[in-house]
């Protein structure tokens, strides 16, 4: 958003990173509720593994305000005339949407293939050091996928 001047892009871009962090947070609560609320497992737990998941539905309840209040503030500021480092202004959706689109890929799309390559380097390191190594390096690799997920890659 060179557009605008870097105090204006910075608080855009932050309000924006924050809000895809509540996005990913809310699918891990739901993840982690889902897996604590799996009938098979924690066998004799069941009532503290409903008092886990009652707990982390408490935090989800939390933390809705804060995704409730982001999406508030850039759905405004969308909707404004922001005014250009060279004076003159451009509307808040010309520069907020593809920033948004493009983060969204970079976290959803990049950013994983990325994290798994430096994952599967550790691990790599790890597997190599053990007895039988490179042939369970080997069984490893022939077992991992680190292509670009083809469904989000549009």
């Amino acid at each position: 958003m060179l557009a605008l001047p870097p105090a204006y892009e910075g608080m855009l871009s932050f309000l924006m990173n924050l809000l895809l962090i509540e996005f990913r947070a809310e699918i891990g609560f739901a993840n982690t509720q889902a897996i604590l609320r799996t009938p098979d497992l924690f066998p004799g737990r069941r009532a503290q593994a409903e008092e886990a998941a009652e707990i982390v539905e408490r935090i989800r309840i939390d933390e809705e305000i804060h995704v409730t209040s982001l999406r508030l503030y850039l759905g405004e500021l969308r909707t404004l005339e922001l005014r250009t480092v060279d004076g003159g202004t451009v509307r808040g959706a010309d520069l907020i949407d593809p920033f948004w689109q493009g983060l969204v890929r970079w976290a959803t799309v990049e950013q994983p293939v990325l994290a798994a390559a430096a994952e599967h380097e550790r691990l790599k390191t790890l597997i190599l050091g053990t007895s039988g190594g490179p042939r369970l390096l080997a069984e490893f690799d022939r077992l991992a996928d680190l292509r670009e997920p083809a469904a989000s890659a549009g």
